[in-house]
């Protein structure tokens, strides 16, 4: 008892010693302004730590994070960056470990180039209007939340009932909020691995063969569990792709409705609002989402999305990302073949 005594003494000496140091090389009011974040941080994100030295830890994470966002956010209001960046849930964590945090989001994407040749693609019709955003007609259901932090990666099962559930506003004027936890549960044998990782389109083909039951018969508990079938409330007669190009995937947004695309995550974890502009070159895609509408903003074209990371991430739970000529678009324009479903 003793020894554990002198461990926590010199932790608690280690971490007094440490803010001293901060104090002096940081001046007293800016560290100041860093603990009420900090706080108010744990607060809103519900953050708790194995102990102090641990607590510790993740604040000096936190507060290279917070300096990092005040730089970007600075560039912006020069108008060097057309996106803000902010503190979220993912701000305790390094670069490295938020990958790790989001590598659940393993995308099932082998074979779909063949599956191209094999499965019905969009026609295109050339009259989708110059901006869309299907929340203006409500046919967009709430924002939903993984729970990252349990890395459940879901984000193909969450994007697909938000497709089938956009349809059924748009084509039947009808509200239903689907389960995406039947899909984690029993679309196994249809090549997801429940939380970690699949494909939207192989959740269609799960429904197309079985249906799906409501949010409210199987609600979402972001772990993988036993299945288990109630009546099902949403029927899929097919589902179709879209060739990775603008023209097309706007005249499908455009006409259809809300589409699911993937893309990469590697440049959103401190993304608040504003247009998000990727590089050129970025890691295979590992996340999906809903894509719900585009526009234009002071002279820059976007593709707004509806991701499942809860509405206090980004702009309550959405984004826009630039889309550009001879750009990937995050990963949106890689050959993942966007796809919406054909409800019964």
């Amino acid at each position: 008892m003793e020894i554990l005594k002198d461990i926590k003494a010199t932790i608690t000496f280690i971490v007094l010693a440490t803010r001293y140091i901060l104090h002096i090389f940081f001046g007293e009011m800016y560290v100041m302004a860093v603990d009420f974040e900090w706080n108010r941080f744990k607060l809103d994100y519900n953050k708790t730590y194995n102990d102090d030295m641990d607590e510790f830890s993740r604040y000096k994470v936190f507060r290279k994070n917070m300096a990092r966002v005040e730089e970007h956010n600075e560039r912006y209001k020069q108008g060097l960056v057309t996106w803000t960046i902010g503190i979220n849930k993912f701000s305790d964590l390094t670069e490295e470990e938020y990958q790790e945090a989001v590598a659940a989001e393993k995308l099932k994407v082998e074979g779909e180039i063949q599956a191209r040749t094999k499965h019905r693609m969009h026609e295109f019709n050339g009259n989708a209007p110059a901006s869309m955003d299907w929340r203006q007609f409500g046919a967009v259901t709430q924002v939903r939340r993984q729970t990252c932090d349990r890395k459940c990666g879901c984000c193909w099962a969450m994007a697909a009932v938000g497709a089938i559930e956009s349809q059924y506003a748009i084509l039947y004027n009808r509200r239903v909020l689907l389960s995406p936890q039947e899909l984690i549960d029993c679309s196994t044998h249809y090549k997801n691995r429940g939380c970690s990782g699949g494909s939207a389109k192989e959740a269609f083909k799960y429904i197309i063969n079985n249906g799906l039951g409501s949010e409210f018969s199987y609600p979402y508990n972001a772990k993988n569990g036993t299945c288990y079938r109630n009546k099902p409330v949403a029927k899929l007669i097919d589902y179709v792709l879209v060739p990775n190009d603008e023209k097309h995937l706007i005249d499908a947004v455009g006409t259809v409705g809300p589409v699911v695309v993937s893309l990469n995550v590697q440049f959103m974890k401190g993304y608040t609002s504003g247009i998000l502009k990727c590089p050129k070159k970025i890691p295979p895609n590992n996340h999906e989402v809903l894509m719900v509408g585009y526009g234009e903003e002071n002279g820059v074209p976007y593709w707004l999305l509806k991701n499942s990371w809860g509405e206090k991430w980004g702009e309550n739970g959405y984004m826009k990302i630039e889309r550009s000529d001879g750009s990937t678009q995050c990963g949106i324009l890689n050959p993942s073949y966007p796809s919406y479903p054909v409800i019964e």
